[in-house]
Order: C-alpha cells, then structure tokens, then sequence
C-alpha cells in the first residue's frame, strides 16, 4: 500500500467514547513507518485509534478539507484535516469546472467513437461483399464523402455496374456500384451523425438549468448514457 498517496480517515477517542465522534481526516506531510500509521504509531499523539480506514469518507464536490492541528510525534509527522462543507459559492464554482470538464471529455470521446474501426458492412445483405471502411481521420471522411458525392451522381444517371474502386481498410481495393458505395458512405455518416446528435444530449444534460452533483453523476461519458439511458449509437430524446 503506498501510504504517500493515500489518505485515511481515523478515528481518535478514548475507551467509552461513542465511535466517530472525533473522526479526522489526515494527510502526509513528511513521512510514515514503513507499516503505515498503525496503533503504536498513534499512541504517539496520545490517543485510542478506533478505527483506519482507507477513503476519502467525503465528497470533494461538497466538502474540503480544512487544517487543524500539525502533531510532531518523534517517530512521524502528520497533519490532520476535517471535512468542512463549502460555500454556496464555492459549490457552484466547483460545479462549473465540472461541467466544463464533462463536456470537453464527451467530446474527446465523440471524436473517439467516430473515427474508430466500424468493423465490415455487408452491402448486399447476403454475406457476399462485406467491405470495412477505413475511418481512422478527418481525411479518410473526405475521402468517403467525395466516393459518395461521385456514386449519387452516377446513380442519378442509371448507372448499376460495379464502376467505383475502393481501397478498404486492409488496402485491398473492391469494385463497387454506385449504390454500394452510397451505402457504404452511408454507414459512416450515420454513426457519425449519432454520434454527434448524442454529444448535444449529453451537453444539455451536463449544463441542464438544475445540473448539480447528483445529476452529473448520472452521466456516464464513456458510455454514453444518462441514467443509465441511451448510448453514442443509440441517442434518446
């Protein structure tokens, strides 16, 4: 256990003393034993340890942690916080940072799912020509989108043959018709499309009138979720 980069609730009181009611945060301020701040180790302050625990026991978004005394004992040094609850102002300008930096990860994360590997598209829906895009930058996207401009346009004119080259993701190059390589452009678009209509959810959601922690701990960015509701792929209104 590394106890440099932890912090422990304790609690300090003497026999009959009812469990918590002197609970303290602390911090390292210089250094520990080797065991870590065990019984022997803080009966140097002069003090029954009740109980260790390993946490924060308090939520940062609510609380902060507020010095009260600095012990010396020849062994160690320490100093010892409680949680004190912050301010109206100081809520909401937690609150803010928050959200900025909720947003900022959801996009990261949008861009993330549209130019990752969308895996092979069955465009007969036979099993018999399935094609991966290659989708891995804003340039692979242009790409797509002028093949696509290109079959709409010799579409419009009738043309069914296989007429369009395309390299795929492996770098092997297929021959598609026109309407092939619309509905292969197509499966990009779409995700992409989702993907995008799923970061405006999560936005409004994240800078909703009554956002608070609560509500943000609702959001889950990564999966795209709120409340346990929807995903990238599968926006909800």
């Amino acid at each position: 256990m590394d106890w440099k980069r932890k912090q422990y609730v304790v609690g300090l009181g003497r026999p009959g003393e009812r469990r918590g009611t002197l609970d303290r945060l602390f911090g390292r301020e210089h250094r520990f034993p080797a065991s870590g701040p065990d019984q022997d180790w803080w009966a140097a302050f002069g003090a029954d340890v009740l109980e260790i625990l390993p946490a924060p026991t308090y939520d940062a978004r609510t609380h902060k942690l507020a010095l009260i005394e600095t012990p010396a004992p020849s062994n160690g040094a320490v100093q010892l916080y409680e949680a004190v609850s912050l301010d109206a102002g100081e809520i909401a300008a937690a609150l803010t940072l928050r959200q900025a930096s909720m947003w900022e990860q959801a996009k990261v994360r949008r861009e993330e799912i549209i130019y990752s590997p969308i895996g092979e598209i069955d465009l007969r829906g036979d099993g018999l020509l399935r094609v991966e895009p290659d989708i891995r930058n804003q340039g692979d996207r242009d790409n797509l989108t002028g093949l696509h401009t290109f079959a709409v346009a010799l579409a419009a004119k009738g043309e069914t043959n296989a007429v369009i080259a395309f390299g795929d993701a492996s770098n092997d190059e297929v021959m598609l018709t026109p309407a092939e390589m619309i509905a292969l452009a197509q499966a990009v678009f779409i995700r992409g499309s989702l993907a995008y209509q799923r970061s405006r959810q999560l936005r409004q959601a994240i800078y909703a009138k009554n956002a608070d922690s609560v509500s943000l701990n609702l959001i889950d960015i990564d999966a795209g979720s709120i409340d346990g509701v929807g995903s990238w792929s599968n926006p909800v209104e």
